[in-house]
């Protein structure tokens, strides 16, 4: 699978309050351009629909904000923290998250496009009705995620912590999940329809399906 990386060729400008910034972008009905926002701390801030293009995020405490509805494109987040934010509805488009903490961060009904996530714990977190489309994750814990409903059109994990993931209603149909970690999931059954799993973790998706395995 193909994955655009973040079109962040040209130089950035170095802006140290990124709460001001939204603020004042907000108020001038502007995006976010060509910025790189170092160490920014936000904690319970709020703000809608503002679009961020072509940024870097390095080092910011996001936690507890909420940036429902707004546009991140061609942007990466290294080392931040966004644990307990709402990011819900918005759009991820050529977006890299590396080495980021997100505990409980609620993405529901958000797009991802062409977007990868390295090494980052995002435990409790909630992507229902979420659309992939050119997503990879690697090294990411993700158990105890909800992933009701979502759509992967091009959805990969790799060496990923899925165990006690809901993904009830999410079709796996050719997904490769032979590294991953999947114990205890939620699923019906169907949502396992095709997906490409291990004899060990076949054996454990049968259990959690109430099938029993006798040993000869």
């Amino acid at each position: 699978m193909k994955i655009l990386p973040p079109g962040l060729s040209g130089p950035l400008r170095p802006v140290v309050d990124l709460e001001r910034m939204l603020l004042e972008c907000d108020a001038m009905e502007e995006d976010v351009t060509d910025c790189r926002f170092t160490g920014s701390i936000l904690t319970g801030f709020a703000m809608e629909k503002v679009e961020l293009h072509r940024c870097r995020l390095e080092g910011c405490r996001l936690e507890g904000c909420s940036f429902s509805q707004m546009d991140f494109v061609d942007v990466e987040f290294i080392g931040c923290d966004f644990s307990g934010a709402s990011m819900n509805q918005c759009l991820f488009l050529r977006c890299r998250f590396s080495d980021c903490k997100g505990i409980g961060t609620d993405f529901t009904r958000s797009q991802f496009r062409h977007v990868t996530v390295e090494r980052c714990p995002l435990r409790y977190t909630n992507w229902g009705e979420g659309h992939f489309k050119a997503v990879r994750s690697s090294e990411c814990d993700l158990s105890e995620g909800v992933w009701l409903q979502c759509v992967p059109d091009s959805l990969e994990w790799e060496h990923c912590q899925l165990g006690g993931c809901n993904l009830c209603r999410t079709p796996l149909k050719g997904m490769d999940l032979t590294t991953n970690a999947v114990e205890g999931l939620m699923v019906t059954g169907e949502e396992l329809r095709g997906a490409i799993v291990t004899p060990y973790q076949a054996a454990e998706l049968a259990r959690l399906l109430g099938v029993v395995i006798k040993e000869e």
